[in-house]
Order: C-alpha cells, then sequence, then structure tokens
C-alpha cells in the first residue's frame, strides 16, 4: 500500500536574535559575530537532517498504522481480491464489516459483507452464501445504489459458477450492462471473459474468441495484470483441452511473463475454474 509522506514546512531564517549587536572596530568582527554567523550557516544543514530523519521515520511507518479508517481496510481487501487473493481478502473484509458496525455505517457494512460473500464462495462454497445474497439483492438500499448492486452481483455470480458456469450466466449479463452505465471497464472485461468462457462450454467459439480477446486487451490496457494473467491461463487451458496445444502454450507463456507484475496474485493463474455443467449439477438460481 502506497504510504502518504508528511508535509514539510519551509526553514525560516531568523534575523536579529543570533547576531550580535557589538563591533569592536570598522572592518573587524568580535568573537560573537563570527559565532552568530556560523550558527546561521549550520542552521539549513540541521533543518535538512531533520527533513530527512522525518522521512525516513515515515517510510518505515507500516502503512495500517497511517490508515486505520475502515475504507482504507475495505480498499486493501478489494485490491486483494481483484488479484484472487481469497485469503488474505477475507480477514480484512471481516475487520471492516466490524469497524463499520461500529461507527452505525449501515452502507459500509453492506460493502464490506458483499465482499466477504463473494471471497468465501471462492474458499469455502456454502448454499447458505446463496440464500444470503439473495436477500441483500431485495435490499432497498442495494436496489438504491448501483455500485452496492453491483458488487451484490458479483458475489452472486461467484456463488453460482460453483454449481456450474452456466448457471452464473445471467448474473454475468447483469454485471455487463450494469458495469456499462458505470463506467467501470474493469468489470466490463471480466463480464465479457466470464461470459465468453460460458460460450465456450456451449459450443461456441466464435464468441467465446472474440469475447476473450477483447476482453484480455482491455485488461492490458488498464494494467490490470492479474486479471489479464487469470483469464489468459484459463484460454490457454481450454485450448490445450480442445486440442490445439500449441496456441494454448502461447497463452500460458504470456501469463508467465507478466506473472511477476502481479505478486500477490493467489496459487496458479485459471486453477479451480473450468467446471463443466455435469449431469449431477442443477442451477437452482433465478
Amino acid at each position: 500500500m502506497t504510504q502518504s509522506l508528511p508535509a514539510f514546512a519551509k526553514a525560516r531564517n531568523r534575523e536579529g536574535d543570533c547576531r550580535a549587536q557589538v563591533v569592536e572596530s570598522p572592518g573587524r568582527e568580535t568573537r560573537p559575530a563570527q559565532q552568530s554567523r556560523t550558527m546561521q550557516l549550520r542552521a539549513p544543514r540541521f533543518s535538512t537532517v531533520f527533513v530527512l530523519l522525518i522521512l525516513l521515520i515515515s517510510l518505515c511507518v507500516p502503512a495500517k498504522a497511517q490508515g486505520t479508517v475502515p475504507q482504507t481496510t475495505l480498499a486493501e481487501a478489494d485490491r486483494l481480491a481483484m488479484l484472487y487473493n481469497w485469503p488474505r481478502a477475507l480477514p480484512l473484509y471481516a475487520e471492516a464489516e466490524t469497524e463499520f458496525r461500529r461507527l452505525n455505517d449501515p452502507r459500509g457494512v453492506l460493502k464490506a459483507r458483499l465482499g466477504w460473500l463473494r471471497a468465501e464462495a471462492y474458499e469455502e462454497p456454502a448454499p447458505a452464501l446463496a440464500a444470503e445474497v439473495d436477500r441483500d439483492l431485495r435490499n432497498s438500499v442495494v436496489q438504491g445504489d448501483a455500485g452496492l448492486m453491483l458488487r451484490c452481483l458479483a458475489a452472486k455470480a461467484a456463488i453460482e459458477e460453483q454449481v456450474n458456469e452456466d448457471c452464473s450466466r445471467s448474473a454475468w449479463e447483469k454485471i455487463q450492462e450494469l458495469a456499462k452505465r458505470l463506467n467501470d471497464r474493469r468489470w466490463q472485461a471480466r463480464a465479457q471473459a466470464e461470459l465468453g468462457i460460458i460460450a465456450f462450454l456451449d459450443g461456441d467459439v466464435a464468441t467465446t474468441t472474440q469475447a476473450l480477446k477483447t476482453a484480455l486487451v482491455s485488461l492490458y490496457l488498464q494494467g490490470d495484470m492479474g486479471t489479464a494473467i487469470y483469464y489468459g491461463s484459463i484460454v490457454g487451458n481450454g485450448q490445450v483441452e480442445a486440442g490445439q496445444p500449441e496456441a494454448g502454450i502461447k497463452y500460458r507463456r504470456k501469463s508467465s511473463w507478466t506473472d511477476c507484475l502481479a505478486p500477490e496474485r493467489r496459487g496458479k493463474a485459471g486453477a479451480g475454474r473450468g467446471h463443466s455443467p455435469s449431469p449431477g449439477a442443477k442451477c437452482a438460481c433465478g
């Protein structure tokens, strides 16, 4: 997390206090006058050392100590979630939710809770999560706030794709439409990539190819490297399974080359994805 540097006041030159007022003869300075000039010459040097000392202290202070408000904790949790680092994001979402409750901030509580639900869906999916998200979708606060609705739909999609990919189609279509209204290009690209994966499972290779290529270009242009690596690896895995190993290896190599740009991304890109609809998996979503 980027740390904010303290603002430094300009050094002031004070005259009169340290200047000797007595001179014995013209052209000749007394000892007090010489000492006074030495002090004036050293003053700027002392100020410089003081400024450097404060700068070093500020750089050594952990980011959390400088920003303990729940908004800061929530922002860090969101950043980690966008990198698919669920284990690190989950406790931060819980911490932010607790703080928002203490401050009696219902909107903040919802934001943190919805983030937690999405992260938990990828870590430990459970039927109770789906029921909670469905209740949130009917919440008047969520319905009146497009940003909260986007978070809620993202949590819903995460929960539903644990059943199978096709089950989350409706949620991703709504996310794509809402993200366009909000001009949120990152979520537009994510929704487009997810819908491309669903099209692949439907056998629509042309739609899949176009959707994923467009999404990946958008993600790279926005600097969303963690997500680009994630979906690029999924494309590579899919091409290998479809009998195109050379093309698949090419995508995997691209993901490996950019992997160092997102060091906090969790595990192998694309791991745990690509659920094919199985005969026993039923979509219970609305």
